[in-house]
């Protein structure tokens, strides 16, 4: 039987660091808005409302298109767990979306498959910038105001952003994967899951046991803080050395 206070100390690690979150109040969230499709249709966005969306300005010629590829990958690898990209046109940076919207969705299917949302092509910085973007630069600041094409914003379950990241990180990165796992999956779902979990697979059977009887205590999804987990796993191990 795991000591009790094992699980004090991890429930305590756990809700600190779901309600010590850095978190704006949103007016609006996320599914409040609206945006026309590639085909000039309005999406509500509120159909994605439960959902964890990758937000990504793209471009058909720049260096970054490739990234195409790989969001596509990341999208077929989570949309089963709730997870999508949407690719937001725009020929802000250096004119590499001149296409019209016809010519876009061409391109995107013919060279990438793409299968994801693609959205109208809008401006996503200025004044003209379209609300969605106005509305998280107002709401989590100059980070989600991309500095060039293929910039990503991370908006979790709830409509609220989770993270940024600039062109440079590619979208099957570690560093986009574990936020994306952690967005999408509540701490009984990674149990579940955990077979699947390289550091889920380095926890003792006493953290597993926690993590167990934290799910059983709490009705609500909570997201898993991964590093925090296995920071404590490496002090309970410093304690039996």
């Amino acid at each position: 039987m795991y000591n009790s206070k094992y699980f004090i100390i991890i429930l305590t690690i756990l809700m600190f660091s779901f309600f010590n979150k850095v978190d704006a109040k949103y007016e609006k969230i996320f599914f409040d808005h609206t945006i026309k499709n590639i085909n000039n249709e309005v999406i509500d966005l509120n159909q994605y409302k439960g959902k964890t969306i990758l937000l990504v300005n793209v471009a058909s010629k720049c260096g970054f298109t490739k990234q195409y590829t790989g969001l596509q990958e990341l999208f077929e690898k989570y949309r089963d767990k709730g997870f999508y990209v949407i690719g937001v046109p725009s020929n802000q940076f250096g004119g590499q979306e001149p296409g019209s919207n016809a010519e876009i969705k061409d391109f995107c299917e013919t060279n990438f498959n793409i299968t994801f949302p693609l959205t109208d092509k809008v401006d996503v910085k200025g004044d003209n910038a379209h609300e969605i973007y106005k509305w998280a630069k107002n709401n989590y600041g100059t980070s989600t105001v991309p500095k060039w094409n293929f910039h990503k914003i991370l908006i979790n379950k709830e409509g609220k952003i989770e993270d940024t990241f600039n062109s440079f990180v590619t979208p099957m990165s570690e560093k986009i994967i574990n936020k994306i796992s952690q967005a999408i999956l509540s701490i009984k779902e990674v149990i579940i899951y955990g077979k699947e979990n390289l550091i889920y697979k380095k926890f003792s059977q006493d953290i597993k046991n926690v993590l167990a009887e934290f799910c059983v205590l709490n009705e609500f999804r909570i997201r898993v803080h991964i590093k925090l987990i296995v920071l404590f796993q490496l002090y309970l191990t410093s304690k039996t050395t």
